[in-house]
């Protein structure tokens, strides 16, 4: 009761088996899903309402049959139960998702997956014979499982993982610092290969960059199926290319930590206007990464939606300031809203205009893809998708969380940036004034709050 079948027939039982975290067992075939590893307890699009578990007793009775007897007895009862349960490498329990898509392929990235199989003691009767009642204890065996080896997939898209839990060490700001497609020490996760805009980056600025994790292909094979360069899909009056590199990572820096391996990965760098360029026009543009020169197997997609321009080494103290370079650099450039910038609620300074029930004492961003509400409001931009965007860990102001991992973009403060969003709450003290928003954890607050410690910047996006 604790053996697995594969797809190709093979069946391995819980004496034989000798898999483990570090040496898996490799799925033969490169199509095969959760459903392609059977047990005995079957899945509810068989007809079992139970699962992940199931009554012995109902394994013996139709339609299943689990049952025979040498003298032909077809009058036959059991008691005990058989259990199953799913968890990826990340120790998440997915038992309940596997159920739910028993037919979903399992995901290198979070890969070796381990499978429980557990029986209760029991008993079985039948009305004849002798002896007619036969007992058997309980037990349990741990499989691992890993998808076939020629499984290409692009893992992680890996910015700056400062901030997010790994990074963090101050409890006003590491409640509820990651969203569902963040995953600690990796970065955002694929959500869907052939819907680019619910992918990370949806906000872009000239010199950021990401990693690529990936996992069935080297970097060096992508360069050589998509070249160094490549243009969006929306053809040659995009401003925007992607450079496709393969350095040694750097370590991301914090205040508080720094996180990340060096290693050889995909780097994937934005190249678009800024502030010196003759051509500042951005269209909302989707660009598509390959794993083979006949561009048929898709790696990794997303949408740029949003793009910025900040003016570095010059300090303002005013909106109008702000909105005065904005105006100059034209192709509908504005001053960004708070919502551009990061999700943050900040309860004390009433913005809560960033997640919808977030707690509005958690002042910083969660490192989260943006996305439009049902208003087609933007929920989050820049900062809760990049983490902390500077240029230096010695920026300005010297007082604000320290981070950097940008080196050569513009952005050159933590602390802060001028938005086009006015104070609208009670406090006489506020009013009249707009929220700037920090650059290294997203924070929101009135422009005339701290004003002395920061180093405010002109930033602008379109669209």
């Amino acid at each position: 009761m604790l053996a697995v079948k594969l797809s190709d027939g093979t069946v391995i039982t819980a004496s034989q088996d000798n898999s483990s975290e570090k040496k898996p067992i490799e799925l033969p075939v490169k199509i095969d899903s959760f459903k392609s590893i059977q047990t005995y307890v079957p899945f509810l699009s068989t007809g079992n309402s139970q699962y992940p578990n199931i009554d012995i007793n109902s394994l013996i009775a139709p339609p299943y049959n689990y049952w025979g007897d040498d003298d032909g007895d077809d009058t036959v009862t059991a008691t005990g139960t058989l259990n199953v349960k799913w968890e990826d490498s990340f120790k998440t329990d997915i038992t309940k998702k596997v159920g739910l898509n028993p037919n979903s392929q399992l995901n290198p990235c979070r890969s070796p997956y381990k499978l429980t199989i557990s029986v209760t003691g029991g008993q079985l009767s039948t009305l004849y014979g002798l002896p007619n009642r036969s007992e058997f204890v309980g037990g349990s065996h741990i499989y691992y499982f890993t998808p076939h080896s020629e499984s290409i997939y692009a893992c992680y898209a890996q910015p700056n993982l400062v901030f997010d839990k790994s990074t963090y060490l101050w409890s006003q700001y590491d409640i509820d610092v990651e969203g569902p497609d963040w995953v600690t020490s990796k970065g955002f996760e694929l959500q869907n290969l052939y819907q680019p805009e619910l992918n990370f980056p949806t906000t872009g600025s000239n010199g950021l960059y990401f990693y690529l994790l990936l996992v069935g292909i080297t970097p060096d094979e992508v360069i050589a199926a998509n070249g160094s360069t490549i243009t969006s899909e929306n053809g040659g009056d995009v401003s925007v290319l992607l450079s496709l590199t393969t350095p040694t990572t750097s370590i991301w820096q914090g205040e508080f930590n720094s996180v990340g391996e060096k290693s050889v990965l995909l780097k994937v760098k934005l190249k678009g206007p800024d502030k010196s360029s003759s051509n500042k026009s951005f269209k909302p543009s989707i660009f598509k990464i390959y794993a083979d020169k006949s561009q048929k197997k898709l790696l990794y997609s997303f949408k740029l939606q949003r793009w910025y321009i900040v003016q570095p080494n010059v300090q303002i103290n005013s909106y109008t300031q702000a909105k005065t370079f904005c105006d100059q650099l034209g192709s509908g450039y504005r001053v960004p809203d708070v919502n551009d910038f990061t999700n943050a609620n900040n309860e004390k300074y009433d913005w809560l205009g960033g997640i919808v029930g977030r707690l509005g004492n958690i002042a910083a961003y969660r490192r989260q893809i943006s996305y439009r509400d049902s208003s087609n409001k933007w929920i989050g931009g820049l900062f809760n998708e990049w983490g902390c965007v500077s240029n230096s860990y010695n920026n300005d102001p010297s007082g604000a969380f320290k981070c950097s991992g940008y080196s050569g973009i513009d952005w050159d403060t933590f602390y802060g940036y001028y938005t086009n969003s006015k104070y609208q709450g009670t406090n006489d003290s506020y009013k009249g004034s707009y929220y700037v928003v920090a650059g290294n954890v997203g924070v929101v607050e009135p422009e005339i709050v701290n004003k002395i410690r920061r180093s405010d910047r002109a930033v602008c996006v379109t669209p």
